[in-house]
């Protein structure tokens, strides 16, 4: 969550590095909804050291719930709210709604950031165009401004109309985002979307912390066995899909609260990836090392160990990486066993992930000789050609898995 100090809790981070030496955007998605004034506050502060940091950012906001607010209060009438998500936007709406608002949070963000860290994307720096039948909603078509990598980019909903520079379209933010995306590929290293419903269940209230394209593809097709989604959250899927399939390698919903924990690699809601893009490689910086194994010890994921095992772990050290970011930390440790170039993967993943990450560890682990070792799912290592071996490893016998498929 927020740290109360960002000073002192997050100055010695190094996952930050993965960001700043990429040379590529963090895009973050956020409804303003979420923001009260303390968490405006905090959030501000945090995107503000991330910024110092050396990260940069594109941050792209929505603003239903002011709209609402503002076109209610101007007009005493109630704004209509369709149940598919599809809301059409009058004019009068976007002359007593989305243009107040939208110049009220402009100002907001400008006095809250200062005028020397931002690059604020005004109304007029977007051509947008036309959404058949949502009147006055529209997609963005090109951007007229350029992105700064050395401030904090800020996109609003609201932009100029391609007919005609006096009119101005309602645009989602998701919608945005999706744009971005397909105008700058490789120059993204992360997406986020914040939003209140910030995971994906199953049908029996299970967190899906990890989904595939093609595990996304089903939902949508009412074809997934385990996760029927509401249409709220069949619309999220359908964005983040879109942008994965627009080049994006990894994107991740989660909570305002818990930003801090999904930039810096402790998954806190459901992160989305093309499995296609991951590759395995060897952890290089201690300094990295260090830092994730404090988390997970303190966090009681990991036994604590003495210096010598550190480094020798340290020497094995694996990550699966994604364009440039890491997606998931795990431990391999050399040891003399009978399958002597084998070695043994000591930390595996956990037992609430779904959608193919197991399935692309075993197949790295096949290519790199490795043994899994302590595991609750013996099936799923039968069903990939693993057997079953008892062993003495540290202080207790536990089952290893070695492969023996063709």
């Amino acid at each position: 969550m927020f740290p109360d100090n960002i000073d002192t809790a997050q100055k010695d981070s190094p996952y930050l590095d993965i960001y700043k030496n990429n040379w590529k955007y963090l895009v973050l998605k956020i409804s303003w909804s979420l923001l009260d004034d303390e968490k405006f506050k905090n959030f501000v502060n945090y995107v503000k050291f991330l910024r110092e940091k050396g990260v940069s950012i594109i941050l792209v906001y929505g603003g239903w719930d002011q709209i609402t607010e503002t076109y209610e209060k101007n007009t005493w009438k109630t704004r209509e709210k369709w149940a598919d998500g599809n809301n059409p936007t009058s004019k009068e709406l976007i002359d007593q709604g989305v243009i107040p608002a939208y110049e009220e949070l402009q100002k907001r963000l400008w006095e809250a950031f200062g005028e020397e860290n931002i690059n604020l994307f005004e109304k007029e720096d977007i051509i947008c165009e036309r959404v058949e039948g949502l009147w006055e909603v529209g997609v963005v078509k090109s951007f007229k401004k350029e992105f700064d990598t050395g401030k904090i980019n800020i996109l609003p909903f609201v932009w100029v109309s391609e007919e005609d520079i006096k009119s101005f379209f309602n645009v989602n933010a998701d919608d945005i985002v999706t744009r971005i995306v397909w105008e700058m590929r490789e120059k993204i290293s992360n997406i986020i979307f914040l939003t209140w419903t910030w995971w994906v269940e199953d049908n029996e209230w299970n967190v899906i912390s990890f989904l595939t394209k093609k595990a996304i593809e089903d939902i949508l097709d009412w074809k997934h066995l385990k996760i029927n989604a509401t249409w709220w959250m069949k619309k999220k899927l359908k964005v983040i899909l879109e942008v994965i399939e627009k080049w994006a390698s990894k994107v991740s919903m989660t909570n305002i609260d818990w930003i801090k924990e999904e930039i810096e690699g402790f998954w806190s809601g459901t992160m989305v990836v093309d499995l296609e893009k991951v590759k395995l490689k060897k952890l290089e910086s201690r300094e990295m090392f260090d830092f994730v194994y404090e988390s997970n010890v303190k966090n009681g994921n990991w036994k604590e160990r003495n210096e010598e095992e550190k480094d020798k772990i340290f020497e094995n050290y694996q990550v699966l990486e994604l364009e440039g970011t890491i997606l998931w930390w795990y431990v391999l440790c050399d040891t003399e066993i009978d399958w002597k170039k084998w070695k043994i993967l000591e930390c595996i993943f956990s037992s609430k992930e779904r959608g193919g990450i197991g399935t692309l560890l075993l197949k790295e682990c096949i290519k790199n000789k490795i043994v899994f070792t302590y595991s609750k799912k013996w099936r799923f290592f039968k069903k990939n050609w693993f057997v079953k071996v008892e062993w003495h490893f540290t202080e207790k016998w536990v089952p290893l898995y070695k492969y023996e498929g063709s």
